[in-house]
């Protein structure tokens, strides 16, 4: 059975923190290999394509950053699929820290 994408086109992959490990597959069914590539625009810093998927750890940055790109999947025959453009928001991770004093908890978030 030939591959083909599982989404839309303009799919939303989601969100992911910054410097936590992430490793998402490509949405494509089938049970054919695939070549994959970006043909346009950039996975963000610190992801890259591997083994039909979508890892690394994503950069530490200074505000949340949402990245365009297209995807281009091709067989080993050279079948070209439709190629999918793809987003990926990268979002600061926030950390809790509790601080005791005489009137109770102070939530402070910390940024990091």
């Amino acid at each position: 059975m030939l591959p083909t994408w599982t989404v839309p086109n303009n799919y939303n992959i989601g969100s992911f923190s910054e410097r936590i490990t992430v490793s998402y597959s490509l949405p494509v069914s089938g049970d054919a290999s695939l070549t994959t590539t970006v043909i346009s625009g950039e996975l963000p810093a610190g992801l890259r394509l591997e083994s039909n998927a979508i890892v690394g750890t994503p950069y530490e940055i200074a505000r949340s950053k949402s990245s365009l790109f297209v995807i281009r999947a091709r067989t080993t025959a050279h079948l070209i699929l439709q190629s999918k453009v793809l987003t990926i928001l990268i979002g600061l991770r926030l950390r809790a820290d509790y601080q005791w004093d005489l009137t109770g908890y102070t939530l402070f978030l910390t940024v990091l």
